[in-house]
């Protein structure tokens, strides 16, 4: 399934960001006890990637941050639509 939204600059830099992104997106929707908010859900898998990346460059965590966040966005956009698997 195409992208729902279009795709910032950021997205297209740090694909691997974008791919760990939609997968925590899909993984909100795995029926489990969840205990967090959605956007603590979001933040608790951007931190995870980020310190597993060990960035200092604050231009460079602003721009993963933006990728981050709208490939979250667009991984739940794609769950609801029903264009996507739980994998």
């Amino acid at each position: 399934m195409a992208n729902l939204v279009p795709a910032r600059p950021e997205q297209t830099q740090f694909p691997l960001t974008r791919a760990e992104a939609e997968h925590a997106a899909r993984l909100w929707f795995i029926p489990h006890d969840q205990t967090m908010t959605l956007t603590a859900w979001r933040d608790c898998f951007l931190k995870r990637h980020l310190t597993g990346l060990q960035c200092d460059d604050w231009q460079e965590l602003a721009g993963r941050r933006n990728a981050w966040n709208d490939s979250f966005n667009n991984g739940l956009a794609k769950m609801i639509a029903g264009g996507a698997c739980h994998d």
